[in-house]
């Protein structure tokens, strides 16, 4: 039997700001939500390969071959190579302050088609969460040339969960 990968994102923002006034409150409240889903295959609104993991750093930066990431499923290793990524999600399991992680950057052949500048970096603060989506056709292309995500706890040891969803071809 194939395997079948099918994704559902379910993202809600709420919030309510209240202003409490004399005779009465004033009230603002605000609701986003998305609501994807992804079905199997490599092209627009789908995607067949997912890894993640839950990774350790101490004090040094790790960087990760998109095109060579192993994980191991059922007792067997096996290799994930993506095409293209869907969706980067990284969260910082610290909740001590300063304790940030940077992520980008790597000094070859760095993964860059998530930002429009090369050499940036982004910053997944203590207890925070980044995360990506693109579930279009393009989605952030990984090459041989342009494959490797770094990510550096600089001088603190960090717990990070990761996931990456995206398309072997």
């Amino acid at each position: 039997m194939a395997d079948v990968l099918t994704t559902d994102l379910s993202f809600v923002l709420r919030a309510l700001w209240k202003d409490a006034q004399d005779l009465g409150n004033i009230l603002d409240a605000l609701a986003i939500n998305l609501d994807d889903t992804l079905a199997d295959g490599v092209g627009l609104d789908q995607a067949d390969l997912l890894w993640h993991d839950e990774r350790t750093l101490t004090a040094a930066a790790e960087t990760l071959d998109l095109t060579a990431l192993t994980r191991t499923v059922f007792g067997d290793s096996a290799t994930v190579n993506f095409a293209k990524v869907k969706a980067l999600l990284i969260k910082n399991k610290s909740t001590t302050a300063a304790q940030v992680l940077t992520v980008g950057a790597a000094a070859t052949n760095a993964w860059t088609n998530w930002t429009s500048v090369v050499g940036s970096t982004f910053y997944v603060q203590p207890n925070g969460i980044e995360f990506k989506w693109a579930p279009d056709l393009a989605a952030w292309a990984v090459r041989g040339t342009n494959k490797n995500l770094k990510i550096d706890p600089g001088s603190a040891t960090i717990v990070y969960r990761i996931a990456i969803l995206g398309t072997s071809a």
